[in-house]
């Protein structure tokens, strides 16, 4: 790519992204700015990319540089790196991953049955370094979640746990529905959410707020439809931590 094509490449994409952006900073005015936008939508935490404080700092300079190119373009150009890191960023706001995208999905799902044994669910949480195992009756209706904190939860309504290796998930089920998870919040997501629609939530806005631990996507976003995917909130923060 030439001087000319790198910079006719940034320009054309800049201005994708400021059309994109003032879409989703979505402020009631005759006219909204770049940086306008970009500020807001920063500030308010509405894009997962756009939140990131280094993201934020490098379109605060591609935005010095369009001003630069649109008017004095013998001035100055992009260098390969930063227009690629540019587009990279760009596409990923203009066009946003959908939960499903960066699900573990398949034959990687793990779930339990309420006739498992918590022995074993704790294995295979173990095993395959998860935190988080669904649980479905037999004629697949969601039942809760089965977490690291259930036992705690456990303990501290009964005071004591009377478990061993024969005890089956049915006997800890009123601890499994989300409603008791005193820390812990879940969705149900339908197969085209995207990541920035749910990204709001996984912000905790006070201490007391529960942190949102796992996305579930099922086709419609009902939980006792086949489960599609799920998402953690370690899944998004690595895609957001990928463009910095």
């Amino acid at each position: 790519m030439n001087e000319e094509e790198a910079i006719n490449t940034f320009l054309s994409t800049f201005k994708e992204l400021e059309e994109e952006l003032v879409k989703i900073a979505g402020l009631k005015e005759n006219y909204t700015s770049f940086s306008r936008a970009l500020n807001y939508i920063h500030n308010n935490n509405l894009d997962p990319f756009v939140s990131s404080d280094n993201v934020y700092e490098f379109l605060k300079t591609a935005s010095d540089l369009r001003n630069i190119l649109s008017h004095r373009n013998n001035v100055a150009l992009p260098t390969e790196d930063f227009l690629n890191k540019f587009l990279k960023i760009a596409d990923n706001i203009i066009h946003p991953t959908l939960c499903i995208d960066i699900a573990t999905k398949g034959n990687d799902i793990i779930i339990g049955r309420e006739s498992d044994k918590l022995l074993y669910l704790m294995y295979l949480m173990d095993r395959k370094y998860i935190s988080h195992i669904p649980i479905y009756t037999d004629d697949y209706k969601f039942l809760g979640v089965f977490s690291r904190t259930t036992l705690y939860e456990y303990f501290l309504s009964k005071k004591s746990i009377n478990f061993d290796e024969n005890t089956r998930v049915s006997e800890a089920k009123e601890f499994i529905d989300i409603s008791k998870h005193g820390n812990e919040k879940y969705l149900f997501v339908n197969r085209y959410a995207k990541i920035v629609d749910v990204y709001k939530q996984l912000l905790k806005k006070t201490k007391e707020d529960r942190k949102l631990s796992c996305i579930f996507i099922t086709p419609n976003g009902k939980m006792n439809e086949k489960l599609l995917g799920i998402v953690t909130q370690v899944d998004i923060l690595k895609l957001a931590a990928e463009i910095e």
